[in-house]
């Protein structure tokens, strides 16, 4: 495992289910509340010192709202003593319920705890990549925008999402977003593999009962954005690197298609044929990545869409045959 890798996952094992290491929660003034519940707790004659914050789960909340109606599982941020140690809550899957009343002090409900981007933000940076952000939207361009990332898939539905994931491709302390149907961006988590999530609001983790969700939270609801760190990738397999670059022609349901190689692992496509295979596409309809898999295997995700392609390339490398999504037949050869 890469340095990045293991420096974030070695900071979602600490905090995956406590505040972040700078003492900031998102969107609350988390050191106020926390001192205000410690005095509290001297005033009543305990030591502070024996007390420490961790988020538990609500299992009974009721905002009023059809996202979060009477019943469904919320979060809040308590103060909870020493010895109710991450065992101790584990085998209670962290439900608030099952603690004793003098062994919690409430320092914030559910309303207000925005801690998702923040969370992934800290655990990026443990991993040596700089990122500072509380917004799920800011976290997504900051990473699209970096040379070391891929964005996989933009805002696509599960079934397209689950493609990708299939590949793969994605590793631990790779980054997922969910936007709800409006494409606008609600929650953001670290990737865990093979395939399980980290979080705050609501904290996840694997390994814990009740708290480890695979990472296609609420597939009915979501769509999602999955970014890939290539610090580890390995080189592309010089197989099929080399008569993959160029252009060529896929044909799918009858129709033409115009790709354009680069042995960087992008590709792109157009449904203008080349007027000079000797020059790069200028004006593409869609981009993506393709990564070599086993022997003369290798596959295409397109960004905007989600869809994964699968290709076996012949033994001459001009022609191929592949799968769009799993369902329909795809046809390349190489243009001169």
């Amino acid at each position: 495992m890469s340095s990045f890798r293991a420096g974030v996952e070695s900071y979602v094992d600490t905090f995956w289910d406590v505040p972040c290491d700078d003492n900031v929660v998102h969107s609350i003034d988390y050191v106020g509340l926390k001192h205000a519940k410690l005095a509290e707790l001297a005033r009543a004659g305990e030591n502070p010192a024996n007390w420490r914050p961790v988020f538990l789960r609500n299992n009974t909340y009721d905002t009023g709202t059809p996202q979060c109606p009477a019943g469904c599982a919320a979060e809040e941020l308590y103060l909870v003593r020493n010895a109710l140690t991450r065992g101790v809550l584990k085998g209670i899957q962290y439900d608030q319920a099952l603690v004793a009343a003098g062994d919690k002090k409430l320092v914030h409900d559910w309303y207000g705890l925005l801690d998702c981007a923040h969370f992934v933000s800290r655990s990026l940076s443990k991993g040596g990549v700089s990122v500072d952000t509380g917004y799920v939207p800011t976290l997504v361009s900051t990473l699209h925008g970096r040379s070391d990332t891929k964005t996989l898939c933009d805002r696509a539905p599960m079934d397209r999402a689950k493609n990708v994931v299939g590949l793969g491709v994605m590793k631990t302390g790779d980054v997922i977003a969910y936007a709800h149907k409006d494409k606008k961006y609600y929650h953001s988590a670290i990737y865990m593999h093979p395939d399980k999530i980290a979080c705050h609001t609501m904290s996840r983790s694997p390994g814990f009962p009740g708290l480890d969700d695979a990472w296609f939270l609420n597939p009915t609801e979501y769509l999602y954005t999955l970014i890939h760190f290539t610090v580890d990738d390995a080189p592309p397999n010089g197989l099929i690197a080399a008569p993959l670059e160029g252009w060529w022609e896929v044909t799918w349901r009858g129709a033409k298609y115009y790709y354009f190689y680069k042995r960087t692992g992008r590709v792109s496509y157009t449904r203008t044929r080349p007027a000079n295979t000797r020059h790069p596409i200028s004006a593409p309809a869609a981009e993506g990545y393709w990564f070599g898999k086993t022997g003369r295997d290798y596959a295409i995700c397109w960004t905007s869409t989600g869809s994964v392609e699968t290709f076996t390339l012949d033994a001459a490398g001009a022609h191929a045959r592949g799968r769009w999504n799993d369902a329909e037949d795809l046809v390349a050869a190489k243009l001169p």
